[in-house]
């Protein structure tokens, strides 16, 4: 739930709001530290930012990172990744808000905590610095904001958001992607061979048309535009993300109160671009107050809405009401269910917003599967069996919601009408992945609930894909403008995996194709995101 704290503002005083984020994480008691502008370069004067960052539910295995050296295929852990924007005043209002550039070294780690910054200076990684599990909560945590290269005067006012999003560390490794052919359209190694691919190394790999011990393409019954046929022989370039290179992954799907707190940074402009309703220019109100699905009230549990009267032309602050009583972000109101009605435009515009980027289908099974022998037909917790749920409890909309059936480890064929609160299958006391539906490296949901949105190697336009991250920032519609990532305009390349409440059990396979070609640009009440970031 979003909380703000808010400082009186006097000219060169920054203002911090404290931001709640992700499934858990809560990042409070934000405060500047002294400014320092020993550098003669003004472009080198930075000031730190110092907050708390707690969430729930977190590890580090033995012969991780966080530990030492990484010593162990399957060892891995979680981490927030954070980011902070921020908006400076000038001619009496407010500016945009645009992204901190944070510095290479400096920032402060509290004990039993290390951070690692990316070279980008886009956001940094904070996790654990040695084996253990259970709750986190890193006091004085700080990072250092290299204001003076954003262009930030020593004597501006501003005010800075802190954002963060929960992920998981997948480990580099070789790992096999398929499951002899079980799921519909299913890597495999020939016309009469149902072996999984091998994906080794990020070399390059060209499909084959052979009878058996190759890389034979299948495309699955849902095919797309443009996609490639069965048995057709292209390459995977190099620069393909494979999922043999260390990458991280949202822990959880992106949930309605990230995606509101994305919405409120950005121009009117751009947010129109970036829901489903009209919020024209001169407008003062807008009647589909619902605005992801367009409509006068709750659609498939999406409670992401307009206030009833808003500034003409200035940006909407958006608010969550799933319980449509008029008053947002309550206990109530469904902040922490996964986002739905978003369509790829606004998945990649969160990536490119975030600094993050999408993840490719071969990234998804590695994710899902890790290093383990696949296994024919299995979900993402390693198993054929499932109990499914067909409603959540009396804590509906809650931070607190879980499935009614309480041993339930998935949600999908219609059992709900809509998604659920991410993390909802987690349970106290739970130590088996099957009991919670979590892949081998403790990633939630990646089978049912709302659809994946990978980039896919079976269009030519996926397979141009290099990796490349978000740079904070959006044009000027609200769009994602990142080289070689599959275009808002059509989506192709880009493509569904891992089913979802709507559909039926087959497609949550782990290494189901049956849509991975298919690139949709429409918004729909079962299509979600999640988000990776190469490991720096």
């Amino acid at each position: 739930m979003r909380k703000y704290s808010v400082l009186a503002v006097l000219l060169g005083v920054l203002l911090f709001p404290v931001c709640a984020c992700a499934n858990d994480l809560q990042v409070t008691a934000i405060s500047m530290l002294s400014r320092d502008t020993s550098n003669p370069t003004q472009a080198n004067h930075t000031r730190a930012i110092q907050f708390t960052a707690a969430w729930s539910n977190s590890w580090c295995m033995t012969g991780g990172a966080c530990a030492g050296a990484v010593t162990n295929a399957d060892a891995n852990w979680d981490a927030a990744w954070l980011f902070v924007k921020y908006s400076v005043y000038a001619g009496g209002a407010w500016g945009p808000w645009l992204h901190c550039t944070l510095a290479a070294s400096g920032h402060t780690a509290p004990s039993g905590s290390q951070i690692t910054p990316t070279a980008d200076g886009k956001g940094a990684f904070l996790y654990r610095n040695a084996a253990g599990l259970g709750a986190n909560t890193f006091t004085n945590t700080a990072l250092v904001w290299k204001y003076g290269a954003d262009g930030v005067a020593d004597t501006a006012a501003v005010k800075v958001r802190v954002f963060g999003v929960e992920m998981v560390y997948i480990p580099a490794g070789a790992f096999k992607a398929g499951d002899f052919a079980t799921g519909d359209g299913a890597f495999k190694g020939g016309t009469a061979d149902t072996t999984p691919w091998p994906i080794n190394d990020e070399s390059a790999i060209t499909t084959t048309n052979t009878a058996s011990g190759g890389y034979y393409y299948v495309l699955g019954s849902g095919a797309g535009t443009g996609a490639d046929a069965t048995g057709a022989v292209f390459t995977i370039p190099g620069a393909f993300p494979k999922g043999t290179s260390a990458f991280y992954i949202m822990k959880y799907k992106l949930s309605q109160g990230m995606y509101r707190d994305f919405l409120n940074t950005l121009s009117r402009v751009q947010q129109q671009g970036r829901i489903g309703a009209t919020i024209a220019s001169g407008d003062t109100s807008v009647t589909n107050r619902y605005v992801m699905a367009n409509n006068t009230t709750v659609q498939y549990r999406n409670g992401i809405r307009a206030p009833a009267a808003f500034t003409a032309n200035l940006p909407i602050t958006f608010g969550c009401d799933l319980d449509a009583n008029g008053t947002f972000n309550e206990a109530t109101d469904g902040e922490w269910i996964a986002a739905n009605w978003v369509n790829w435009g606004d998945v990649a515009a969160f990536a490119d917003w975030a600094g993050l980027r999408p993840f490719t289908e071969l990234e998804y099974e590695k994710a899902a599967r890790g290093v383990q022998s696949p296994l024919a037909g299995e979900y993402a917790w390693g198993s054929t069996s499932y109990v499914n749920t067909a409603a959540v409890d009396g804590n509906a909309g809650k931070k607190s919601e879980l499935p009614s059936t309480t041993s339930a480890n998935v949600l999908v064929s219609g059992g709900l009408s809509g998604p659920i609160r991410c993390g909802a299958f987690a349970r106290s006391g739970s130590t088996l992945r099957s009991d919670v539906g979590a892949s081998v490296y403790g990633v939630m949901e990646l089978s049912g609930t709302l659809w994946e949105r990978p980039v896919t190697v079976g269009h030519a336009t996926g397979r141009a894909f290099t990796g490349l991250h978000g740079n904070g920032a959006l044009d000027s519609a609200g769009k994602a403008d990142v080289v070689n990532w599959p275009l808002e305009s059509n989506a192709l390349g880009s493509g569904l995996r891992g089913g979802s409440w709507l559909d039926g059990l087959t497609n949550a396979r782990v290494s189901d194709r049956s849509l991975a070609a298919f690139g949709s640009s429409v918004r729909y009440v079962n299509f979600g995101a999640r988000l990776a970031r190469t490991s720096p």
